[in-house]
């Protein structure tokens, strides 16, 4: 008999259209864009799925096959800026002496924070949820470690080549960087002069943390 219902419902299966994974993709990273537009525009709690959903073109109902709840939605915007974090702390490793890099990446980063006031509005939306939602906190604090992990490993390497002073752990060097870089792209715009200026005095701080090489 159990064996009859498993036939049946194989067979049921495989009347079914197949999903088209890239198409699941593409209307996924949709729906994310539209919400990250409309988070940054009106706020968290402002903000509806209705209105995620009218921005992506798409059904409540659709939206939901996706992202259940907008506690769903932040979550996965969090995960998105983690990959874009991991990325740059990749490429410092390919940009030749780490000091250097660090300062040449930095620099592009803050840039384009400059041009970019609803990355920036977004993530102070985040910051704030994060103090009332434990889910979002703790996935922040688990990004926030991955990246600082990811950057010790690039530090310890550095030292290794005589890149970076060994006078501190890569460990603290990579935390020190982290709130460096972080507290700049917070405040520091630069498109401005005052967020120019900034944007220097975090450079000289960073050349000191890293410290002489060998």
């Amino acid at each position: 008999m159990n064996r009859s219902r498993n036939l049946k419902t194989t067979r049921v299966r495989s009347r079914g259209r197949p999903v088209d994974e890239d198409a699941r993709l593409v209307r996924r990273n949709r729906i994310l864009a539209a919400a990250r537009a409309s988070f940054a525009a009106e706020g968290f709690h402002a903000t509806s799925t209705a209105t995620i959903a009218r921005a992506a073109k798409l059904s409540v109902a659709n939206l939901y096959q996706y992202f259940p709840s907008k506690d769903d939605l932040v979550l996965a915007l969090v995960q998105q800026d983690l990959q874009a974090d991991i990325a740059l702390v990749v490429e410092l490793g390919r940009q030749g002496p780490f000091p250097r890099a660090v300062e040449s990446v930095l620099h592009g980063v803050l840039e384009e924070r400059g041009k970019d006031e609803d990355g920036f509005r977004l993530r102070l939306e985040i910051l704030a949820e994060a103090t009332r939602n434990v889910a979002v906190r703790r996935a922040l604090a688990s990004a926030e470690a991955q990246v600082i992990q990811l950057l010790a490993d690039q530090v310890g390497e550095a030292q290794s080549r005589g890149e970076v002073g060994r006078e501190e752990s890569p460990e603290t060097i990579a935390r020190l960087l982290y709130l460096l870089a972080d507290g700049a792209a917070s405040t520091a715009d630069a498109t401005t002069s005052d967020g120019r200026r900034s944007i220097e005095a975090v450079a000289r701080l960073i050349a000191r943390v890293l410290g002489p090489g060998k």
